[in-house]
This record gives structure tokens, C-alpha cells and sequence, in this order.
């Protein structure tokens, strides 16, 4: 979460990546997974926020980030 608020993305994504690869079934792993969204977002690619945005909508189909999901899933972005 630091890195994506630190202004660095791919730091994030990697972290990211690392926590949920390695505790996938965490309680955090749903925290992780919109703090992904979110830098995935600041990358700017809208084609791959919408994707992971649907991809946690599957997952967590009433999480708490569903509304940023839902609005980033339809390639608008996600809000950082």
C-alpha cells in the first residue's frame, strides 16, 4: 500500500503479487487484491484495470470495493 501511495505502481503490483501468491487464502487477501486494482489503475492501462476489476468482482461479487470495481470494469479506470 505504500508503494502504490508513494507514486509507484509496479513496486506495489509486485508486492502484491507476492502476499497473495504466497497467502492467497489470507483475510487480507481481498485488501490486497483492491490495493492491486488500484495500481494496476495508476498504470493507466484501461483494458488491464477492467480486466482485474472483473476478475475481483467474480471473487467478491459483494466486497467492499465493488463499487470501484464495477465503475473500473468497464475500462473507465480505477480511482487511485
Amino acid at each position: 500500500m505504500e508503494a502504490r501511495r508513494q507514486g509507484q505502481p509496479r513496486r506495489a503490483i509486485e508486492r502484491l503479487d507476492r502476499l497473495l501468491g504466497r497467502y492467497p487464502d489470507s483475510p487480507l487477501a481481498e485488501i490486497a487484491r483492491v490495493e492491486r486494482l488500484r495500481a494496476i489503475g495508476m498504470l493507466g492501462d484501461k483494458d488491464r484495470t477492467a480486466a482485474e476489476a472483473r476478475r475481483y468482482l467474480k471473487d467478491y461479487p459483494r466486497g467492499f470495493g465493488h463499487e470501484e470495481a464495477t465503475s473500473a470494469s468497464r475500462a473507465g479506470g480505477a480511482r487511485p
